[in-house]
């Protein structure tokens, strides 16, 4: 007994199998790296210094380091010390501010 299959058919067994096929192959080392998608990305803080500062006793060392004057506005120069994020940690720094 011989089955007919029409031409739909055919193309659609041969489209299903050729996704099929490319599916399993994109999911291998070697066809992540043909097709250039596998890409792998570090990302993450050192959060010691976080976990280790107690905040509520963290001195942050406000000072007014001069004053100026305009016609009609007053410059008011301070620094402080802040936790900022750098690179990939947290670090103590002085910044300065004018307001």
């Amino acid at each position: 007994m011989m089955v007919k299959f029409s031409k739909k058919q055919i193309i659609l067994a041969i489209l299903v199998s050729v996704l099929l096929a490319g599916g399993v192959f994109a999911q291998t080392d070697t066809g992540q790296e043909i097709i250039g998608v596998k890409e792998t990305v570090v990302s993450g803080y050192d959060n010691s210094l976080l976990y280790n500062t107690d905040l509520d006793k963290f001195n942050m060392n406000f000072k007014i380091e001069k004053i100026e004057e305009d016609l009609s506005i007053y410059y008011v120069t301070y620094t402080y010390s802040d936790i900022v994020k750098l690179k990939d940690s947290w670090d103590v720094q002085v910044l300065e501010k004018i307001i």
